[in-house]
């Protein structure tokens, strides 16, 4: 993963513990617009946490789904050309389709009767 530039980049675990000891230790000792500070830096490193996070997590999401979708891809395309050169009519596990011979396609066959169905009328009479 490249290396980030931004506020994220500039994100130290030790600076945000570091702030938060600071101000429970000294949270007596110190002015009320001292602390205040303090508080409000806490707050910008938590934030620059939470950004930090998110975008490696996204990043993260993007590169398994372009590995997975690869993978995919690599294996319909061996399937296909094994399905083809051993002659099969179609390949099925589970619901999912992996090949289908060109001599299995009712697509046209369906799309007739759909257009017939819905020409006719008899789409639009309820049932029962």
């Amino acid at each position: 993963m490249p290396r980030r530039s931004g506020p994220g980049a500039r994100y130290n675990p030790r600076t945000c513990h570091g702030l938060q000891d600071r101000l429970l230790n000294t949270q007596f000792s110190l002015s009320q617009e001292k602390r205040d500070d303090i508080a409000r830096q806490l707050k910008r490193k938590r934030v620059e946490y939470e950004r930090l996070n998110d975008d490696s997590n996204a990043d993260f999401q993007d590169a398994a789904s372009r590995a997975q979708a690869r993978l995919i891809g690599i294996f319909r395309d061996i399937v296909a050309r094994y399905g083809s050169e051993k002659g099969f009519t179609v390949i099925i596990e589970k619901g999912t389709v992996y090949f289908a011979s060109e001599k299995v396609d009712v697509t046209d066959e369906m799309l007739v009767l759909f257009n017939a169905a819905t020409t006719s009328g008899a789409a639009s009479k309820p049932r029962g």
